[in-house]
């Protein structure tokens, strides 16, 4: 029995020692090495070229929106880079557009007309706005030189769109008449998609150029105050389909996370 107790000894000492002596290793061959994570962030802004009815001064046409058709934007966004050429981002944008000045004259000739009034005047110092929140594929092909990227993005999701207030006052008989058409607004779908250079100065930053094209639809109720009962153009919603074309400059900063190499910890 003391034999046997001693060959039990002696096995479970020699066991633990080998144990020990085969503690696994961090790796440190480059093709073991623990892949690190690549996330960009980006700001950008410029011109907005505005397309569609939005844009329209016609009085006699609903559809018409008094809008410029030059305005802006800028937007801020972050992409995570699943490998090298595609990755998930999410963008937080606004473009904004004042009341075309034109417009306003024409509108102001169309009321005077239309309601046959000694004169009319037509003002709005508010704007049309379009706030968006985007998600979607991103994709980049570099050059050879890999100092230049073809960047991609396609991405999709809600918009919230607001108009001008247009105040107009029509004298009939030297008696001015003041009404509105309120400041309205709507949530709605909306999407992007676009293509840009990049320029990398180094391993995190670069810069970039992109055009976009936008769309959206939004419902907008608009409500009138203190309009002449069927008198001239009177707009009570608008639903037309509004297009954009953005034309931005970005700086862009990339990062990574992550271990390189399990054999530096």
């Amino acid at each position: 029995m003391r034999k046997l107790i001693v060959h039990i000894t002696l096995v479970f000492i020699s066991y633990t020692a080998f144990a020990q002596d085969t503690i696994p290793v961090a790796p440190i061959s480059k093709k073991d090495s623990v892949k690190t994570r690549n996330y960009s962030i980006g700001i950008m802004g410029g011109y907005t070229y505005l397309m569609g009815n939005l844009s329209g001064i016609n009085y006699a046409d609903s559809k018409s929106g008094y809008s410029s058709f030059e305005g802006y934007n800028m937007a801020a966004e972050g992409t995570c880079w699943l490998n090298k050429r595609v990755g998930i981002g999410a963008m937080l944008s606004h473009s904004s557009f004042y009341a075309a000045q034109t417009g306003l004259a024409d509108l102001a000739i169309g009321y005077q007309q239309s309601m046959g009034a000694d004169s009319a005047k037509a003002s709005s110092i508010t704007k049309y706005n379009f706030f968006n929140l985007f998600v979607g594929p991103y994709f980049s092909f570099p050059f050879k030189n890999k100092k230049f990227n073809i960047d991609v993005r396609a991405v999709g999701g809600l918009t919230y769109a607001n108009t001008p207030d247009f105040n107009i006052v029509v004298i009939v008989a030297g008696v001015p008449h003041p009404f509105s058409q309120n400041a309205s607004a709507a949530f709605s779908y909306g999407f992007q998609g676009g293509a840009g250079i990049r320029y990398a100065f180094g391993p995190h930053f670069g810069i970039k150029l992109n055009v976009d094209y936008y769309y959206t639809n939004p419902d907008i109720k608009i409500i009138n105050s203190n309009f002449p009962a069927n008198s001239g153009r009177q707009i009570s919603d608008y639903h037309q389909p509004i297009t954009m074309l953005h034309f931005n400059f970005g700086v862009v900063y990339k990062l990574n996370t992550g271990p390189k190499n399990l054999a530096k910890y």
